[in-house]
């Protein structure tokens, strides 16, 4: 049985990798959704982006963060300023 054969070591790593999988593939999509959602690139930028993070997607993924994720902070807390604003204006 496979099951016997692992240790508790080799199902925490195995349970850490997985998890930097997930982690890996959350952020690429992020990083999707803010490429097509940059009003500032044109249709030849966020190509380039694109087959970056497709082709190489960690080193690409860590250049857009360091290229644009300011702007992909602020982004998210404007978003998160106008639910606010839209709570406060539903609570009276």
């Amino acid at each position: 049985m496979v099951y016997a054969e692992w240790h508790v070591g080799q199902v925490f790593w195995t349970m850490l990798w997985l998890s930097m999988l997930f982690v890996l593939v959350w952020v690429i999509i992020k990083v999707f959704a803010d490429i097509f959602r940059n009003p500032d690139l044109g249709g030849w930028g966020k190509a380039l982006w694109t087959v970056f993070v497709i082709f190489v997607p960690l080193l690409g993924v860590l250049a857009y963060m360091v290229a644009n994720g300011g702007r992909l902070i602020e982004g998210q807390l404007d978003k998160e300023r106008k639910a606010e604003a839209a709570r406060r204006a539903a609570a009276g």
